[in-house]
């Protein structure tokens, strides 16, 4: 029988194929966490399109007199300089930024985080509203809007540039739009944000003394919807890092994947800056809210998402009184400062300040100051 003849160092044809095989269809793989890596994110601002749909307002339609010194979106940024004035009960200014109609609603239900990328600011705080349009509630058209869920979250600022990074479980529906479309919270279906109509920021949320009549800047570079990577992406990457480097052939995978496991070493830092921005978020409402009668811990929850326990450990942690003493110290100091430089009266002051009964206002008063406030107000005229 004749013998087959090979030349020396080749390997026989299949053997070759499946060679090759064994080698590039794993890297085939690659293909879905790099296609779950490029869509990661959804940049909402800037983009191309978006000549139209992004909208500055004032308080005028509030009977407020909060004027717009400057608003442009040229260049890649947002650049919106204001001054608040006296008028509405809340002085204010605010941008809408249109996302969907309700034809065709914006799906970010895929998205766990709102990430937004500031350069500079002046501001002291914005309150974000993610409106969704929820069926059989809202009404279609622009002069409906008031009627889409309003999902809101107050975000404290810190001067300079900083990125933001906000869970979008941390929306929380207001009380005051349940009340206005008469249903309870528990009615109303889970949140996904698959139908998202528009983005909206409403500078220095509450009003404040401090900050009326100064000129006001924020200048905003980047905002985005963020997804996790996900773990189908990570355990195919984490196979692929596996056989290349026990081969020696995709260094670059491995160390990939290296640089992944070091993000849980983080943890720990993570969690003291999460802390400090509970801190400053809960400072700054404090001080925005702290003349609403109707300021609890169950506020703070409701629109910032920290829980009362913690609001309670942070104020006595910070401030060595419990929250009720805080707030009552100071709208006593406030109504000092009116009873000083106003001609209010007694009973006005009391109501400015947050107390509902000008009797509990006067005990206080004389808690905390040794005498009440018209001996007060007496003592420092007759100076």
């Amino acid at each position: 029988m004749a013998k087959i003849k090979t030349r020396p160092g080749l390997l026989p044809d299949s053997k070759r194929i499946m060679i090759i095989i064994l080698f590039f269809l794993p890297l085939s793989l690659l293909i879905l966490p790099v296609q779950n890596f490029v869509n990661s994110e959804l940049v909402i601002f800037p983009v191309k399109d978006i000549q139209g749909r992004l909208t500055p307002f004032t308080d005028r339609g509030f009977k407020g007199h909060s004027v717009i010194d400057n608003f442009s979106y040229s260049k890649g940024i947002i650049d919106f300089q204001y001054t608040l004035k006296k008028g509405a009960s809340s002085p204010m200014v605010f941008t809408i930024l249109t996302l969907g109609t309700y034809v065709k609603p914006l799906d970010v239900s895929d998205y766990e985080s709102l990430v937004i990328k500031v350069r500079e600011s002046t501001s002291k705080s914005i309150q974000i509203y993610l409106k969704t349009f929820v069926p059989g509630i809202s009404l279609p058209g622009v002069e409906n809007a008031v009627f889409l869920r309003h999902n809101g979250y107050v975000l404290a600022l810190n001067p300079g540039a900083y990125e933001y990074t906000i869970n979008l479980g941390q929306f929380t529906i207001g009380q005051w739009w349940l009340d206005k479309m008469n249903v309870s919270y528990s009615k109303l279906p889970k949140e996904n944000y698959s139908k998202l109509i528009s983005y909206d920021m409403q500078f220095n949320f509450g009003g404040s003394d401090d900050i009326l009549d100064q000129h006001q800047r924020i200048i905003i570079e980047r905002i985005s919807f963020k997804r996790p990577f996900s773990l189908v992406s990570m355990l195919i990457l984490g196979f692929l890092a596996f056989l290349y480097s026990g081969l020696g052939i995709v260094a670059g995978v491995r160390g990939f994947l290296i640089s992944r496991q070091s993000i849980p070493r983080q943890k720990p830092i993570d969690v003291v800056l999460y802390r400090e921005q509970d801190l400053s978020r809960i400072r700054e409402f404090i001080k925005l809210h702290y003349s609403d009668p109707d300021i609890s811990t169950r506020m703070l929850y409701k629109f910032l998402g920290i829980p009362s326990e913690k609001v309670y450990a942070f104020v006595l942690s910070e401030y060595g009184m419990s929250f009720k003493q805080l707030i009552n110290k100071m709208r006593i100091e406030e109504a000092k400062r009116l009873l000083l430089e106003s001609d209010l009266r007694i009973t006005d002051i009391a109501m400015n300040v947050g107390f509902n009964e000008v009797t509990y206002f006067n005990l206080l008063f004389r808690k905390y100051v040794k005498m009440t406030p018209s001996d007060f107000r007496d003592k420092i005229q007759s100076k």
